[in-house]
């Protein structure tokens, strides 16, 4: 319940409202979710949608598309860099949707002229990014051991695989020990 209270934090609202389908899985999952959201306190409203009216869901359509489109430029750039195919069930991939998502949050505009961001942080994002699966160098924390791999540097090579939204560091994979 911790973790849920962080992210309550994050959100900064003590309302929701879940919009979804009615399917039964969906029906399910969002039982859950509000479960877990009365217990951090939050006033939890469900809506469903209407049967067989893809319409009645515009926004959270219009959100998908934002996002599958950001998923498939960072996926196209990548195989652009790798000159190679990047198979959906590789884990990358699973970073690149976290990514594009967030992408999404920093940058897509509301009728408002504001980022989701925005509406939740009141000020902009202006965390520099790097590409999505660029090589980058990084320094270990002067409290993390020097792995013997590298020779003993504390500077390593890694791959740029996103922010963590909560710390706003960014994460980045490495395979050096």
């Amino acid at each position: 319940a911790s973790d849920v209270y962080k992210r309550q934090a994050w959100m900064g609202h003590s309302k929701a409202t879940i919009r979804s389908g009615n399917e039964p899985a969906m029906i399910s999952l969002v039982a859950a979710a509000t479960n877990i959201l009365k217990l951090g306190g939050v006033d939890v409203t469900v809506e469903g949608s209407i049967p067989y009216d893809p319409q009645s869901n515009g926004a959270a359509e219009s959100a998908v598309r934002l996002v599958k489109g950001s998923l498939r430029t960072l996926q196209l750039g990548l195989e652009r860099e790798l000159l190679a195919h990047v198979p959906v069930g590789h884990p990358i991939v699973a970073w690149m949707v976290r990514h594009a998502a967030n992408l999404v949050t920093w940058n897509a505009r509301g009728h408002d002229g504001q980022t989701a961001y925005q509406r939740v942080k009141t000020r902009e994002f202006r965390t520099r990014l790097m590409g999505f699966g660029e090589v980058c160098r990084f320094k270990n924390r002067s409290q993390e051991p020097i792995a013997s791999v590298s020779g003993g540097s504390r500077f390593h090579s890694g791959i740029f695989v996103g922010i963590d939204q909560r710390t706003g560091q960014y994460m980045i994979y490495s395979d050096d020990s």
